[in-house]
């Protein structure tokens, strides 16, 4: 494996765990909300601006690829 290749997949594995760990912190506030009987403080867009904010999204990932 290339250095190039190996420093990509360091970036999309980096980002994809950041983007995990924020996700699991806004769902639990969502349940812990729901359970005391408030609406939900993240929707579906809250999520899926994870996906652009730490650019992991297919054309995101494909992009990169390309620029090699």
């Amino acid at each position: 494996m290339d250095k190039a290749l190996v420093n990509q997949l360091d970036f999309v594995i980096s980002n994809a765990t950041s983007a995990f760990i924020e996700a699991l912190g806004m769902h639990w506030t969502n349940v812990e909300r729901q359970q005391n009987g408030h609406s939900a403080a993240y929707d579906e867009s809250s999520f899926n601006k994870l996906i652009e904010q730490y650019e992991l999204g297919y054309n995101s990932i494909v992009n990169r690829s390309l620029a090699k």
